[in-house]
């Protein structure tokens, strides 16, 4: 068994939900496939989104899923066969498929549950998120240095990219609901749901001026700015 105190290099980028916002659409799973395998397959999505019809927000209803490139990699640590390595420019823990022998010990290996490397039954390889490292479907340069599929698809701006990695486990989870377009649409932004309209706008850091009664009315598209956008 491998020394779980063992650190490679940080990862220079990491992908951090919103878990409140999430809508469960789906869209960063197909954006992820289709960049990555040319064609719409949820099951060979790099990320995924769980749905509990019978959960409740903020607690269960919605779950997301994806690589945190753990500092110490116990998937790493498991592979065999140099499939799984740290990518020595990026740090990002890359999955050679043509090297993988679809034993699954890295999946195994992963201290999450479910764990954040899934399978491909058609190819017979374990596959992970890599940030878009790799992506022959797509034309966008990805990377640490580039965009990722998820983030570019999301409508709801649900996904983020940071350079810096989280310090605790919750750090993976951010609050993206201070937004002015959030805001217009009269969602909450606190993490129980239950705010009124006025205080997520106040929260949000915004404010109404003008002379437009209703600052509740998203179809106005100047009755509400950012503080010190005058």
């Amino acid at each position: 068994m491998a020394d779980e105190s063992v650190q490679y290099p940080v990862s220079k980028g990491f992908l951090l939900i919103d878990t409140k916002k999430c809508s469960g659409c789906m869209s960063c799973m197909m954006a992820c496939t289709l960049a990555h395998e040319g064609g719409i397959d949820l099951s060979h999505a790099r990320i995924q989104i769980k749905k509990n019809v019978f959960g409740t927000y903020p607690d269960d209803d919605i779950e997301q899923y994806v690589c945190k490139q753990c500092a110490n990699a116990p998937c790493v640590d498991a592979c065999r066969f140099e499939a799984l390595t740290v990518d020595p420019v990026s740090g990002v823990r890359i999955i050679d498929a043509e090297k993988c022998t679809g034993c699954q010990l890295c999946i195994r290996a992963c201290t999450y549950s479910p764990s954040r490397i899934v399978y491909d039954y058609d190819k017979r390889i374990a596959l992970k998120c890599d940030l878009c490292t790799n992506t022959p479907f797509w034309k966008e340069e990805g990377g640490v240095r580039g965009k990722q599929a998820c983030i570019d698809a999301c409508s709801l701006c649900a996904i983020a990219f940071s350079r810096d990695m989280p310090e605790t486990e919750a750090g993976y989870e951010v609050n993206l609901r201070t937004s002015l377009h959030y805001a217009r649409a009269m969602f909450p932004i606190d993490d129980a749901g239950m705010q009124s309209p006025r205080e997520a706008l106040e929260q949000a850091g915004l404010r109404p001026v003008g002379k437009v009664a209703g600052v509740y009315d998203s179809a106005v598209e100047t009755d509400v700015v950012t503080k010190g956008e005058e």
